[in-house]
């Protein structure tokens, strides 16, 4: 409920904090209550609807690849999935093509946040690097301020082009004029508050790595572990393709 003021405590936010600044994930008391009351419409079932393709379309293009190694072959799953999982928050927060999935460890955006989530959790098994000035003069640190840099500059470039994007053309309360739905950074950049206060760059930058991140790395984790006990059972994953089989009713694409 938005009436509660979330806390938030332990080393790992300290840890992320220079990645997703005061996003969600790492704002607490009347800063997180506020941007969670204007971020709600991001989660109306008008927009979401229009994900399901998008879903469809990225999960296309892993089953594309995985069918290109032909029978028998074994992949490493969690690199897989979250790839995907990338491509979808890329197209459903930002509209953003990406082409991660194909691109794979080549693209820099995809190598700068593997990176960081590998550094943070390296830093929390090492004692030492929990402080600022020992951990910042490691190489650790050093790339990890690199990797931070670099995925900064890279959502505030997007920023600045979305936001320039909407200045020259009206948007409706659900959808633009070129049929395109409102995706999280629309709904970002048109957030006011009741005196009409709108949230400054810096907030919406940490919004958007907070989703990126958060959006993309937990999924894939989920997707991963339910995918390998599927795997491990038979009877379970008989049941589960029976179900989408009669969702589907024959069709390739699940509809909202």
């Amino acid at each position: 409920a938005l009436s509660n003021i979330s806390r938030k405590a332990g080393w790992a936010y300290k840890f992320f904090r220079p990645w997703l600044g005061d996003g969600l994930v790492t704002s607490e008391g009347r800063k997180w209550q506020r941007n969670r009351r204007l971020l709600t419409p991001a989660f109306h079932f008008e927009i979401l609807k229009h994900y399901v393709q998008l879903f469809s379309e990225s999960t296309g293009v892993l089953l594309d690849k995985w069918s290109s190694y032909g029978p028998g072959a074994s992949v490493e799953l969690y690199y897989h999935i979250s790839l995907m999982t990338l491509d979808n928050i890329l197209k459903c927060s930002l509209g953003y093509e990406s082409s991660c999935q194909a691109d794979g460890q080549w693209n820099p955006y995809v190598q700068a946040v593997q990176d960081l989530t590998r550094l943070i959790d390296e830093r929390d098994e090492y004692f030492p690097y929990y402080i600022d000035f020992i951990y910042y003069l490691s190489a650790s640190g050093r790339r990890f301020r690199e990797a931070c840099k670099f995925v900064h500059t890279f959502s505030e470039q997007l920023i600045a082009r979305r936001k320039e994007a909407l200045e020259t053309r009206a948007i409706t309360s659900s959808m633009s004029r070129s049929g395109k739905c409102l995706d999280l950074l629309d709904i970002l950049l048109q957030a006011k508050d009741e005196d009409g206060t709108g949230l400054t760059v810096t907030e919406i930058r940490d919004e958007v790595n907070t989703f990126l991140f958060a959006g993309h790395h937990t999924t894939a984790s989920g997707i991963s572990w339910t995918l390998f006990h599927l795997a491990k059972h038979q009877e379970y994953q008989d049941r589960c393709r029976e179900e989408v089989e009669e969702v589907l009713q024959g069709r390739k694409e699940m509809t909202w």
